[in-house]
């Protein structure tokens, strides 16, 4: 029984032995089969541009054709040494395995994948790869594929995705990728309980460098700040251009305001050093705005809106500075568009009119000339004073079509009192920057006096400082082209800042405005005395007129009549007046010198 047993035993041992081996014998048949099959088609497989090959389930090539030395730099003997796994790093193998077993699992069809494949000199390239498999038995014995070197395609896919999210000029992160980002800080804060900090950048005096050294030197000026800016910051900051010379940082995991402030003067400090762009070295400086989340909102476009806000106080505040949001600064902002709002309307349904204010000489007491000032609808005027309207217009770009108006209506209504005989003194007018810079101001004028017939020597321009930068020389060539037309011009409202001290410059000014915050103070305040008191000597030396707004008291008056003021306006001299209320005012010394006569 025992020997029977052993014999069975080696029977079965036999059998499987057998059976191996004719698995093996099938195995080389079908691989021989498969290169010979390749054989038979490889001169026309050798022509195409594409990979062709052929391996087996564990992943050894049995063939390739020729493309495959073009491509990898392998012979097609070499290749037949190799294993995809000598080529493959890990994710694309792992990538690779993964469509072959959907493909063995039943699947009729798979979409091509791209795949990283190390070349023969250990470069890497990117393959889009087409697999199908072979079956027998229901056992996978190779798989055959086609491989096409995409890398130029996903280098240029890689750059126009690049240039989609990234500002051209800089390579920082452009406002869409800024948004994506903070959107993520802000949801990473919110989970754990922190602040992120959003800064608005603007850089000072930038636009004199572009419009005095050419855009080249503001592209390169551009560039220096922001790799600056880079520098400045952490990696886990983000830094972005939003465009011109605006850029925008957030900065994340902060846990008081204090954190945001110590970065802000890290940027400031990043702008001390002169900047080498070609031969030139350049000085500017940035004021920035900051919001918090979660305190100034919880929207990255809430955030940098407010930001926004926040970084035009800090221009207001001289610049080289940064402050940060206030609830206030959001309603002022929804009250200004209220005011934009009701302003565009009152323009286009012709509501607005024109009132007189008289400046009176203080040597005789009487009306030396006439303000021209919008007088607004009630629904207007309940939003905003009449001195905010000419800053209002000039902040929202209707400025040129109020200032067109103005102008017309006033030359107009000269024409309309020369020809009804009333005596005459110059009116004056309001003229910002922004109409000096952007309109042509001279032409417009001498037109309008063209057509109204009103002699220029009735006109008074005076320049008001409405906050925007104002080149002196240009102030001084449209002012000299305005006097030889016979317009008096001035610089309203004298402040010590760069625009109000041209009025002094040259002989292109013929009088000058003292604002009524330095008016409002002369009697309690001896610095506006003093500053006052020295605005007008020194008008006096140069023979400059002055004269004196917001006059509201006897005692201003007096006060000013003894310090030599040649002119004054206010509620103490006249409120403003409607253009029949003039008529009648100016022609009673007319009437009464009649009566005398008579």
């Amino acid at each position: 029984m025992g020997g029977s047993r052993t014999g069975s035993g080696g029977s079965q041992l036999e059998k499987r032995i057998q059976a191996l081996q004719k698995d093996i014998k099938s195995l080389r048949e079908d691989k021989r089969v498969l290169t010979e099959e390749f054989d038979r088609y490889s001169d026309l497989l050798d022509e195409a541009n594409d990979i062709i090959y052929t391996h087996d389930a564990t992943g050894q090539f049995i063939a390739a054709n020729a493309a495959v030395q073009r491509t990898l730099g392998y012979s097609p003997a070499e290749i037949r040494s190799l294993n995809i796994k000598d080529i493959l790093p890990s994710e694309s193998l792992a990538r690779a395995q993964e469509s072959i077993a959907k493909k063995v699992g039943g699947a009729e069809r798979t979409e091509p994948y791209e795949i990283e494949v190390y070349r023969k000199d250990g470069t890497a390239i990117w393959l889009e790869v087409n697999t199908r498999v072979i079956m027998d038995n229901g056992q996978l014995t190779a798989i055959q594929g086609i491989a096409r070197d995409v890398t130029g395609r996903r280098e240029m896919d890689d750059l126009v995705r690049h240039q989609a999210f990234h500002d051209p000029l800089t390579t920082l992160p452009n406002r869409r990728l800024f948004f994506d980002r903070l959107q993520v800080a802000v949801s990473n804060a919110r989970r754990n309980e922190e602040m992120v900090a959003v800064f608005f950048l603007d850089v000072d005096r930038f636009k004199s460098v572009n419009d005095s050294l050419g855009h080249d030197v503001g592209d390169l000026l551009i560039q220096g700040i922001g790799n600056r800016l880079q520098a400045a910051m952490r990696d886990c900051d983000t830094v972005s251009r939003l465009g011109g010379d605006e850029f925008a940082l957030f900065i994340p995991h902060l846990q008081r305001t204090n954190d945001a402030a110590r970065f802000a003067r890290r940027v400031i400090q990043a702008f001390e050093n002169p900047f080498a762009c070609k031969k030139h070295r350049l000085f500017v400086s940035p004021s920035i705005g900051i919001s918090c989340f979660p305190n100034d909102g919880d929207k990255s476009e809430t955030l940098l809106r407010h930001a926004d806000m926040a970084m035009y106080r800090a221009k207001d505040h001289g610049g080289n500075g940064f402050q940060f949001f206030h609830e206030e600064m959001n309603q002022e902002a929804h009250r200004r568009l209220a005011l934009e709002t009701a302003l565009r309307a009152a323009i286009e349904r012709e509501e607005l009119s024109l009132r007189y204010q008289p400046r009176v000489s203080l040597a005789d007491n009487e009306i030396a000339s006439l303000e021209a000032v919008v007088h607004m609808p009630s629904s207007l005027a309940e939003l905003v004073a009449s001195d905010e309207l000419i800053t209002l217009a000039s902040d929202t770009g209707l400025v040129m079509a109020l200032g067109n108006w103005v102008l017309q209506n006033t030359c107009e209504q000269i024409r309309a009192w020369m020809d009804a005989g009333i005596p005459l003194v110059p009116v004056a007018l309001k003229i910002t920057g922004r109409q000096f810079h952007h309109s042509p101001i001279v032409d417009n004028v001498r037109s309008t006096l063209e057509k109204s017939g009103v002699p220029a020597h009735h006109l008074l321009l005076e320049l008001v400082d409405t906050g925007g930068r104002v080149d002196p020389d240009l102030i001084a060539m449209k002012f000299d082209q305005l006097r030889e037309m016979g317009v008096t011009v001035s610089v309203d409202h004298f402040s010590p800042n760069h625009t109000s001290l041209t009025a002094f410059q040259g002989d292109s000014s013929d009088y000058v405005v003292i604002g009524r915050e330095l008016i409002s103070d002369i009697i309690k305040s001896p610095r506006s005395a003093a500053i006052v008191k020295a605005v007008i000597s020194l008008a006096q030396e140069l023979g400059v007129i002055t004269v004196a707004q917001g006059v509201s008291n006897a005692v201003q008056l007096l006060w000013l009549q003894e310090a030599g003021c040649d002119l004054a306006q206010g509620l103490q001299c006249g409120e403003p007046m409607t253009a029949e209320d003039v008529s009648t005012h100016l022609s009673e010394p007319v009437a009464e010198s009649d009566e005398e006569v008579a």
